[in-house]
């Protein structure tokens, strides 16, 4: 049995030697782990030991640094003996014999069988007994294997406990968490204080101060504040030590409390830095990091160097201006490239403008940019530069580039440089000159005949090429135009230079080449005549002396009796020829000023006259078109045969007035100027509503173009069209451009009161703000873009907004049509006038109030002490009486371009001027009496002047609709345009059916449109008034349906039928208007009167007829304004209602 289990570890030696060794590598490992562990473990429980004592010790007068050192080191030498002993039980275990020795002492099992059984498995070491056989070696190690269990090595490493230092470093541990509980601060700094001997960190200390700035980078000769704010009051001085850096020595100095901080705060200031510094606080047990101040130089301009770019069409190089030199004057457009190196590397750099943003730059090369711009006005510019540590340069230099304009051209007519009279050559030579900074590109030659519109060029440079100067002399030949007497030529010489993209323009003054007027060839004539009779005077004066001296000749020879009888008859006989030759000159002498005075008492060939019937002639050439014109040249000729009786002429001289003739002729002005500005204001009304129906009818064809090319394209005739859209919306945008500049020159120069009293003025105004904020010109060239593009979406989208902006600006021109068209007269506002005409009457009287107390009369000079108040007196009279002059001016300027006021208004004012003359004339002759007699009628003129605007007012206030006599002129008003439409419509029966044609009747149509507004408005404001009518619903009905109908070719005839049917009813309903206000006159109650029997002036059977055609009375009313087939019809009419009288 024995030797079996022998056999059997000699069978299995070598698992089982495996297994030994296995069983010894576990125990081995096991114990480097625990050693390893207790050893962390220790050093822990050393580390957190020390710390308490260290704490301790940082809370007793034994802190020091010395004391931190020796804690430090004791600490490391503990750490690093305990970092050792788990190093070597790792590095350098026990051998495998010792080991097992281990083990055999622990369990006591195996009396050293077990260190033998391993020297035994150790091939490289021999056996200590020779004599020991293999056989015997691996029966023990067999034996030893089988013995060796699990239990024995757990049994073994239990030597090592690791309880005892894991208790003990959890009870240090603990005891550092409480007190880390009770203090994070002290622990934590003593954990640092100790951990990091080297480090210069302050012992933990119940007070806590806040340093700033700590850490700091500050630009040389900058200073610097530090500052110091202590948690608590403090028993020591706060101080504050610098030192260079590197180094461990510097100053201490104390700072001082800051007055001005409303908490314990201590400051020290460091002036003018030019040197890094480092810096800490202490104070008590307190202190600081150390911190370092660092000093360096802001970043500067080493180099600038400036380029200039000039236009193209100046055609020079690039400017580069001297080094560092940044102000320059270039023209307007030029580019402008700046070139910069910074003294040190740069992060970032930028372009300063004013006006305008920080522009950034790209750094190049670390210390350089570059940086260009285009100059469009007067531009100042600054450099800023930041380093890579974040200073930037201060207070940078400011460049400025002045944007200069390119100026324009020079030109002078140097002949004939005047007005003058037309030439009877028919050439006149012109000679000019024109003279450019760069060069001019062209002269030009504008002359414009009489009051058209249209300014004809003529070219007087035969190239484009710039000139600096220019000079030339152009033969005008002026045979080839049409004139008239009173004709003007007016014309003006324009140079352009070679700027682009618009060339710079200068005129010249404007000059006149005059046509003789009427007037002028009448002047002529009678400087002519007067030239011939002073002639015919001078002819008979020297006759007459040749015939005395003939006589006197003669009876001398007679008496001398030196003359035959033949001879004596001859010279009588001349004598008497002679006589009878003067005779004759003296009758025709007389008959000629007979002729030259009956010329000088024509009332229709005065000078007067004649200059009005000028200014009609011009006036009617401006208003009138031309088939009014030609008409007018019909009747004047028809009127050349007509037969005048001689009695009706004298009748007509009997009853001729020159004055009521002259003040006819300033009416007919008048009234012609006014009609030359609606004209003015309609033109501009009727120009929008083209331009917006236009817009509306290119919205449809586009609208239309769009939806073709989303189905099935577009052909080339349709791709023609949009092309041809494109080219009408961009006529749109000029025509727009145009009407702009109309309205700024209707409304420049005019006066705020203006524009109170004439509504029209404020709507044109309207109209010219809409179009100065609006760009149309912008989005005009859009839509053609888009169209061009065929983006019709965005095309469709703008011709929208267009609309919108059309129908805004349609608004106010209805406005305006409406009031050209026959609407109410606008209410006018007087009140300026009258605040002024009462500041001349107050300023007069305080004139008067002045000199009152002075003596009536003296001599100048006699009475020095007044003297000085009298001149002032003089001096403030020529004011009054200039603002006077300005009244009276702008009030008759009103009142004859407005017929709102009636012109006796200004009546009270007339010759005033004369009586303000007399008043300064005696004041400076000291004849006080006079001038305050004058100054008196000066206040009263005024006041009465005041009276009667304020009455012009209240009746202009209560004239408006609710006014019956108004309200009965504002429907005559519209009957009048009715029947205006009515024999329109019938004038266009048999018109072709054409453009013009279609385009006159859309003109009636929106004038119907007008009416039917008009008179719904009428009814609506003079409800009172017009309630006799009723509400005119099947008029306006009717009105409304002619606005379609009248657009229908096919329905002319009934249309005017029905217009002659709306004005047959208006013609009614203004006869009952008529006789209700007079039936409402008759009805108001009188105050009795006593009713005396008189005797009767005509026998009894003449009386109790009236034989009078009353409808006369009536009808002088609507004289012209009905047909004359109307007339009997009206009759009948009257007839019905027994308004005839007699029989």
């Amino acid at each position: 049995m024995h030797n079996d289990n022998l056999n059997k570890l000699l069978e299995n030696y070598q698992q089982l030697r495996d297994q030994l060794q296995q069983m010894l590598d576990s125990y081995k490992y096991g114990r480097q782990l625990r050693v390893v562990m207790s050893c962390g473990f220790w050093a822990l429980v050393s580390f957190f030991m020390l710390l308490l004592v260290f704490m301790l010790t940082e809370r007793t007068p034994l802190q020091s640094e010395t004391a931190r050192w020796l804690h430090a080191v004791v600490l490391y030498w503990l750490l690093v003996w305990w970092l050792i002993r788990a190093f070597r039980a790792i590095i350098n275990p026990p051998p495998a014999t010792a080991l097992a020795v281990e083990i055999e002492a622990t369990t006591g099992k195996f009396v050293s069988g077990l260190s033998s059984a391993i020297e035994f498995c150790d091939a490289t070491r021999p056996a200590a007994d020779e004599r020991t056989s293999e056989t015997m070696r691996r029966i023990t190690i067999g034996q030893v294997s089988q013995q060796l269990q699990r239990e024995d090595i757990n049994h073994s490493l239990k030597a090592f406990s690791r309880r005892r230092s894991a208790f003990t470093m959890l009870f240090f541990l603990l005891l550092g968490a409480l007190w880390y509980a009770l203090s994070p601060l002290e622990v934590a700094t003593g954990a640092q204080r100790l951990l990091f001997p080297l480090r210069a960190i302050a012992p933990y200390s119940t007070l806590e101060i806040v340093v700033a700035p700590e850490h700091a980078l500050v630009a040389m000769g900058d200073s610097l504040e530090i500052s110091a704010s202590p948690s608590r009051q403090t028993s020591e001085p706060i101080v504050l030590e610098m030192f260079e850096p590197d180094k461990l020595e510097g100053n201490r100095v104390e700072m001082y409390p800051d007055a001005t901080a409303s908490a314990g705060r201590f400051v020290y200031p460091l002036n003018s830095l030019q040197e890094s510094v480092d810096y800490r606080v202490t104070c008590e047990k307190f202190t600081s990091l150390r911190y370092s101040i660092k000093v360096m130089p802001r970043p500067q301009v080493k180099s600038l160097q400036v380029t200039l770019f000039q236009p193209a069409y100046v055609a020079t190089q690039p400017i580069r201006l001297p080094a560092n030199t940044g102000d320059s004057s270039v023209l307007i457009g030029s580019r402008v490239k700046i070139e910069v190196t910074a003294d040190q590397n740069l992060a970032s750099a930028a372009v300063i403008l004013v006006p305008g943003a920080t522009q950034s730059c790209e750094i190049s090369k670390n210390n350089s940019f570059i940086y260009e711009m285009a100059i469009a006005t007067n531009t100042a510019f600054s450099l800023f530069l930041e380093n890579e540590m974040g200073l930037s340069n201060e207070k940078p230099v400011t460049y400025t580039i002045i944007a200069a304009h390119d100026g324009p051209p020079t030109v002078e007519l140097l002949k004939p440089a005047q007005d003058m009279p037309f030439p009877t050559s028919r050439r006149l030579d012109v000679k000019t000159v024109a003279r450019d900074d760069y060069g001019v590109k062209a002269m030009i030659l504008f002359y414009q005949v009489g009051d058209r519109n249209a300014l004809i060029p003529q070219n007087l440079k035969p190239d484009f090429k710039p000139t600096l100067e220019y000079e030339v002399e152009f033969p005008w030949m002026l045979d080839t135009l049409a004139l008239q007497p009173g004709t003007r030529i007016s014309y003006y010489v324009q140079a352009e230079d070679a700027r682009q993209p618009e060339p710079n323009v200068a005129t010249t003054a404007t000059y006149f080449i005059n046509m003789p007027s009427m007037y002028d060839m009448y002047r002529g004539e009678e400087v002519s005549q007067g030239e011939v009779n002073q002639k015919l005077e001078e002819f008979m004066e020297v006759q007459q002396m040749r015939r005395e001296a003939l006589m006197k000749a003669y009876e001398q020879i007679k008496h001398d009796e030196k003359l035959d009888f033949e001879a004596t008859q001859t010279i009588e006989k001349a004598i008497e020829q002679g006589a009878k030759s003067q005779q004759e000159a003296e009758e025709i002498l007389e008959n000629f000023k007979k002729l030259q005075e009956n010329m000088e008492n024509n009332p229709l060939s005065s000078p007067e006259a004649l200059e009005r019937m000028q200014k009609v002639s011009e006036l009617l050439n401006e208003v009138l078109d031309d088939e009014t014109k030609r008409m007018m040249e019909q009747l004047r000729e028809s009127l050349k045969d007509l037969k005048i009786d001689a009695k009706d002429i004298e009748k007509y001289e009997e009853a001729f007035k020159m004055d009521d003739y002259l003040k006819g002729l300033d009416r007919t002005i008048d009234l012609l100027t006014q009609v030359r500005e609606q004209q003015k204001f309609n033109s501009l009304a009727l120009a929008i509503e083209d331009l917006q129906r236009r817009q509306q009818q290119i919205a449809s064809e586009t609208a239309a173009l769009k939806e073709k090319l989303a189905n099935e394209g577009l052909s080339s005739e349709e791709e023609s069209q949009l092309k041809d859209l494109a080219d009408q919306q961009q006529k749109i945008g000029k025509e727009l451009e145009q009407l702009q500049k109309q309205s700024e020159e209707m409304t420049a120069n005019r006066k705020s009161d203006e524009f109170k009293q004439n509504p029209l003025l404020e709507d044109v105004k309207n109209i010219r703000d809409r179009m100065q904020k609006e760009d149309y010109q912008k989005r005009s060239e859009d839509i053609k873009k888009d169209m061009n593009q065929k983006n019709l979406d965005s095309a469709q989208q703008n011709q929208q907004n267009m609309l919108k902006f059309l129908d805004a600006l349609k608004k106010d021109s209805e406005q305006i049509s409406q009031q050209c068209s026959g609407g109410a007269a606008p209410q006018i506002d007087l009140s300026a006038f009258i605040r002024r005409a009462l500041r001349v009457s107050h300023d007069q009287e305080m004139l008067f109030r002045e000199i009152s107390e002075l003596p009536e009369q003296f001599m100048r000079g006699q009475r020095p002490e007044i003297e000085g108040l009298i001149d002032q007196v003089s001096v403030l009279q020529v004011l009054i009486k200039q603002q006077g002059s300005e009244l009276a001016n702008d009030l008759e300027q009103y009142v004859r371009s407005s017929f709102a006021v009636d012109p006796s208004v200004i009546e009270p004012i007339q010759g005033t001027q004369a009586i303000f003359s007399e008043i300064v004339k005696t004041l400076e002759d000291r004849a006080l009496s006079t001038s305050r007699a004058d100054q008196l009628e000066i206040v009263r003129r005024f006041n009465q002047l005041t009276i009667a605007l304020m009455r012009a007012q209240d009746q202009s206030g209560s004239s408006g609709s609710a006014n019956p006599m108004d309200a009965l002129q504002q429907f005559k008003d519209l009957t009048r345009r009715q029947l205006s439409l009515y024999q329109q419509m019938m004038q266009r029966q048999m018109s072709p059916q054409d453009q013009q044609t279609m385009e006159a009747m859309r003109r009636m149509a929106m004038e119907q449109r007008q009416v039917r507004e008009a008179l719904e408005k009428l009814m609506r404001e003079s409800r009172q008034q017009m309630n006799s009518l009723g509400r005119l619903d099947d008029v306006m009905n009717d009105m409304k349906d002619l606005e379609t109908e009248i657009l229908d070719p096919e329905l002319r005839k009934k249309v005017a039928e029905k217009q002659k049917s709306i004005y047959d009813r208006m013609l009614r309903a203004q006869k009952a208007i008529k006789d209700r206000d007079e039936e409402s006159e008759e009805r108001k109650a009188r105050k009795a009167e006593v009713i005396r029997q008189q005797q009767p002036d005509k026998p009894l059977g003449e009386m109790g007829t009236d034989t009078r055609d009353l409808s006369k009375d009536f009808l002088g009313d609507l004289k012209e304004e009905f047909p004359e087939s109307y007339k009997p019809m009206l009759n009948d009419y009257f007839r019905s209602l027994n308004i005839y009288g007699g029989n």
